[in-house]
């Protein structure tokens, strides 16, 4: 690694964003092997069709060189940025899903796309609305995992069952103002957790 670049995130994102196309290089390959492995999972895992995802990737990653002036305007962290860039990529496939071909090969078409993706949703969702409200519920269930006991029990009351801060506050043991204060920093935890994966 060029030795004006430091090897932290923090400093790598500073420098792929810089004019400078060589130092820019050099950051990027170093980001992708921090990150590239988390959006190759993502992609594998939402996409059945054999090769597709490695195809979406190498897309995800050309439009992430592209328009890496955009980057340091996105208000992302260069993960975030690259699982955003990542879903438009998907989205892109998606609309264009039917058969397809590599080699003489036909791809399987995704016929039952919309059975696959009709989870609990209100009802004229878009396949892929469907897809990223199913994403999004998941990602929430990882971010519930990360909270105390007490704190999983408030957003649980707060978000599933629509209690009252009143009735939460004395659920809980708690003032009123303890429950809108804590309810309050628990969204922006939850914010700052799904920016992390491009929302």
């Amino acid at each position: 690694m060029n030795r004006n670049i430091q090897s932290t995130p923090v400093h790598l994102e500073e420098a792929f964003a810089t004019a400078d196309i060589e130092t820019a290089e050099i950051a990027f390959g170093e980001l992708l092997k921090i990150y590239g492995h988390q959006v190759r999972s993502f992609l594998k895992s939402v996409t059945s069709v054999d090769g597709a995802d490695e195809d979406i990737y190498a897309e995800a990653c050309l439009s992430l060189w592209r328009q890496r002036s955009q980057f340091p305007e996105s208000g992302r962290s260069f993960k975030g940025f690259f699982f955003f860039l990542a879903r438009q990529r998907h989205t892109d496939w998606l609309r264009a899903a039917g058969p397809r071909r590599r080699s003489g090969t036909s791809r399987p078409q995704h016929e039952d796309l919309s059975s696959a993706l009709s989870i609990a949703a209100p009802s004229g969702l878009q396949p892929y609305d469907q897809f990223l409200l199913k994403e999004q519920q998941k990602l929430f269930e990882e971010w519930m995992y990360t909270l105390s006991p007490k704190d999983a029990v408030m957003i649980s009351l707060h978000s599933s069952e629509e209690r009252l801060h009143g009735e939460i506050a004395q659920a809980l043991d708690l003032t009123v103002d303890q429950v809108r204060y804590r309810i309050k920093t628990l969204t922006e935890s939850l914010r700052r957790f799904l920016s992390e994966f491009g929302y």
